[in-house]
């Protein structure tokens, strides 16, 4: 795939994604504000409406069915009792009277915030008035109207009434005998059987108009309910279809979204990573700067590194064509100070070494299977660095190592070093040799002077293995044997780590020291203690430290039991 097709999309997509996306939010903001305000009122109105519905409208259709049966039973109480002249039907006509004030209070207390209906029922209020005067002519009136008996209503004033209440004639005999009069003489009460009934009379026990009126009320009621429900029915399929647009909206803007940071953002980056590995990979040739805009400062950084892993390349080569020409003994001596040989059976080991100057470095290290199935550590620092500090490490490494190859203990290996240095006055070696046991978990050690070994425990504690015996040096007679052995118990996920003053005593350009304490906060913050993961956090945090790699030779050696190892044997 060829980068330059795709540099006008990455220019012009990836100008200015904050100003794309700064309009995306502010086309979210106003539509989502409109959308709330319209929200919010469509909410309150449906509200509103519920609420009419179930204080007012429920209420006055029920109180309208129930005094247009009112009405029935009064006109049939009436009519009763003109045909048969029984006292009962007045009785009923005196309750029924106090139910329809009831009634009609209820009705005007629901319809008050409805004006259409309230006019109905204040012209069916003076109806019904009109017709209770009628059927109750001062002949058969009691001394006042029962208690309750509506009053006529004046549309424009409300509830006041219209005209004084129904009076008795004076003097006129009470026929009720549910009514006695309060003074006077005692009335008899009305011959048993029926009454003569005029048509007057007859005439006035028709309540078809009221009944209709009544009902035509009651319909108006049951219509303004139908109409209210309706619109809160309209309002809340209005607030679900404005939440659904709203859902559609904010989904179709997040897809664009993602697409514009996919194509703003993650296409840029992959094609940076992709230039990143191939660059890792020793392929330098393709440019890494892709695009102008706001990538355009990590792309031309990603593009200064590859310039600059290019210059150390060639400087390489020409090194290694150099060495190859000139210095191939230099060459195999300093891969002589480094182990080739991996762990044995049940241990897992690493290690890695920074010299100071050039290749030659004055530090060394092994690591060695042995006959009877254990692993020895060899850790050595020469005084010094440079080419003749790396002659003495390789002669103190090789006595060592063929000490421990053949089975003695690291006693015997420390005093085979001291061979090597019989003829060095101005030369020493600090030494720590660990052997490790993975049948029975036991951890030998000799530390002559050196930098002392650490162990991270399981539960992340840092042990040192401090110093047994004295740093190597010709100064010692080999009948002194200054060197003892100690032993500590090393459990599978116990880490040893063992590391040269280089690393310990390495300063940042400002003159801050690495020392001991990060080196055991490193290892105590390690997650999987493995022995590469270990040598290898150890080095990253050197170089975040900021220190002078030239200063000093660096050397870390790690090594742990592998968890099955006691099993398998």
């Amino acid at each position: 795939m060829r980068i330059s097709r795709h540099l006008p999309d990455l220019v012009s997509l990836g100008r200015s994604p904050r100003v794309t996306i700064g309009l995306c939010a502010a086309g979210l903001a106003v539509p989502l504000s409109i959308a709330g305000v319209v929200f919010a009122e469509f909410h309150s109105r449906s509200t509103d409406a519920v609420a009419v519905i179930r204080h007012d409208l429920d209420p006055a259709s029920d109180a309208a069915e129930h005094l247009a049966t009112a009405v029935k039973a009064q006109s049939a109480a009436h009519r009763g009792y003109l045909l048969t002249g029984d006292p009962a039907y007045l009785r009923e006509l005196d309750a029924g009277t106090a139910e329809l004030a009831e009634t009609l209070s209820e009705l005007n207390r629901h319809t008050a915030s409805t004006p259409d209906l309230h006019l109905d029922l204040v012209h069916l209020e003076n109806e019904l008035t009109g017709w209770l005067a009628k059927v109750r002519p001062p002949a058969l009136a009691p001394a006042g109207p029962p208690a309750g008996t509506p009053q006529p209503m004046s549309p424009e004033a409300g509830t006041p009434p219209l005209a004084t209440p129904l009076a008795r004639t004076p003097g006129a005999a009470n026929p009720y005998p549910s009514s006695p009069p309060t003074a006077g003489p005692p009335v008899s009460p009305p011959a048993a059987g029926p009454r003569p009934v005029s048509p007057q009379d007859v005439r006035a026990t028709d309540t078809g108009r009221l009944g209709a009126d009544t009902r035509r009320l009651a319909e108006k009621i049951a219509a303004e309910r139908d109409q209210v429900r309706a619109e809160a029915s309209f309002h809340q399929d209005a607030m679900l279809g404005l939440v659904t647009s709203l859902a559609i909206v904010l989904l179709t803007l997040v897809g664009l979204l993602v697409v514009l940071a996919s194509r703003c953002v993650a296409a840029p980056i992959a094609m940076l990573e992709r230039r990143v590995e191939a660059a890792s990979r020793g392929d330098l040739a393709c440019p890494a700067r892709l695009a102008s805009g706001w990538l355009g400062g990590l792309s031309a950084e990603v593009d200064r590194v590859r310039v600059r892993m290019q210059e150390l390349r060639w400087a390489a080569r020409r090194d290694r064509e150099a060495l190859t020409q000139n210095g191939e003994a230099v060459l195999g001596l300093s891969d002589f100070l480094v182990s080739h040989t991996g762990p044995g059976r049940g241990v897992d080991a690493a290690g890695y070494l920074v010299a100071a100057e050039g290749l030659m470095a004055g530090d060394f290290w092994d690591i060695l299977p042995r006959p009877d199935g254990t692993t020895a550590l060899l850790q050595g620092d020469v005084s010094g660095h440079g080419v003749h500090a790396g002659l003495v490490a390789a002669r103190a490494k090789i006595r060592a190592s063929t000490a421990l190859s053949m089975g003695h203990g690291p006693q015997a290996a420390v005093e085979a070093a001291w061979d090597a240095l019989a003829d060095e006055d101005e030369r020493f070696v600090t030494l720590a040799i660990a052997v490790l046991d993975p049948a029975d978990g036991i951890l030998t050690w000799v530390n002559a002077g050196h930098e002392p070994p650490l162990v991270r425990r399981a539960d992340g504690r840092i042990e040192s293995l401090d110093a047994t015996g004295p740093l190597v040096s010709s100064m010692i007679t080999p009948a002194e044997r200054p060197w003892d052995t100690a032993r500590t118990r090393l459990a599978p996920d116990d880490l040893l780590v063992l590391v040269t003053d280089g690393l310990t005593e390495a300063r940042a350009a400002g003159g801050e020291e690495f020392g001991p304490d990060r080196v055991r906060q490193t290892l105590h913050e390690l997650r999987d203690p493995g022995a590469q993961d270990a040598v290898r956090a150890l080095y990253l945090a050197a170089d975040r430290h900021g220190i002078d790699w030239q200063r000093d030779d660096i050397t870390v050696l790690a090594a742990r039991l592998a968890p099955a190892a006691p099993s398998e044997r």
